[in-house]
C-alpha cells in the first residue's frame, strides 16, 4: 500500500548552443526509486510544451552490486532529442508493481548561448515640451532587435542626469 520513495533531483541549470529551433538534446537526471515489498515498474518524466503535456519514459535498471532482496531500481532517462529551452517543470511520476506512485517536481533551465541581437536608432529626433522634459519610449529606440528563442525586454538609459532630470535614467 505504500508508494516508493524517490529523492527528487534538484533544480538544473543548463546553458547550450541551441538549434534554430531553440531545441536541445537534454538528458533528464536518472533517480533512485525504493519500494518496501514491491518492484518499481515504471518511470516517467512529464512536463508541458504550451497546451500540450510532453511524456518521456525512463528505462529501469539495477544499481551496480544491487542486493536483490532490496526493491530498489535506477530509473534512467536517456536523452530527449527535442527539450524546449527556458524554464520548464518536469514531474517524475514512479509506479511499483501493485500500483501505488509517488511523484516529484523540480525545474530545468535551459538557456541557449545564441546572444540576441540589438539593432538601435542611435540619434533619435526627441521634441522637449514647454517644461523642458521630453518623453522617449524605449520601443522607440530599438530598430529591429531580435531573438531566436526569447522574448526580448529593451531598456535605454541616459548617459547622464541633466538638469531637467533626476533619479532613474532607466526607460523600459
Amino acid at each position: 500500500t505504500s508508494a516508493p520513495v524517490v529523492p527528487c533531483p534538484p533544480n538544473q541549470l543548463f546553458l547550450i548552443r541551441a538549434d534554430s529551433t531553440c531545441r536541445v538534446p537534454m538528458r533528464l537526471p536518472d533517480v533512485s526509486a525504493l519500494d518496501d515489498c514491491s518492484p518499481v515498474s515504471e518511470a516517467t518524466a512529464f512536463w508541458n510544451e504550451g497546451a500540450l503535456i510532453k511524456t518521456w519514459s525512463g528505462t529501469l535498471k539495477n544499481h551496480s552490486g544491487n542486493d536483490p532482496l532490496v526493491f530498489d531500481t535506477l530509473a534512467v532517462f536517456d536523452t530527449i532529442p527535442n527539450f524546449p529551452t527556458g524554464v520548464t517543470e518536469v514531474l517524475y511520476a514512479i509506479s511499483d508493481a501493485c500500483g501505488n506512485i509517488t511523484s516529484c517536481n523540480f525545474t530545468v533551465e535551459v538557456w541557449d548561448s545564441i546572444p540576441p541581437i540589438a539593432v538601435c536608432d542611435s540619434l533619435p529626433t526627441v521634441y522637449f515640451g514647454a517644461d523642458g522634459l521630453a518623453v522617449l519610449a524605449a520601443a522607440e529606440a530599438d530598430n529591429g532587435s531580435s531573438d531566436a528563442c526569447n522574448d526580448l525586454t529593451f531598456k535605454i538609459r541616459r548617459v547622464t542626469s541633466g538638469g531637467c532630470m533626476t533619479g532613474d535614467t532607466t526607460l523600459t
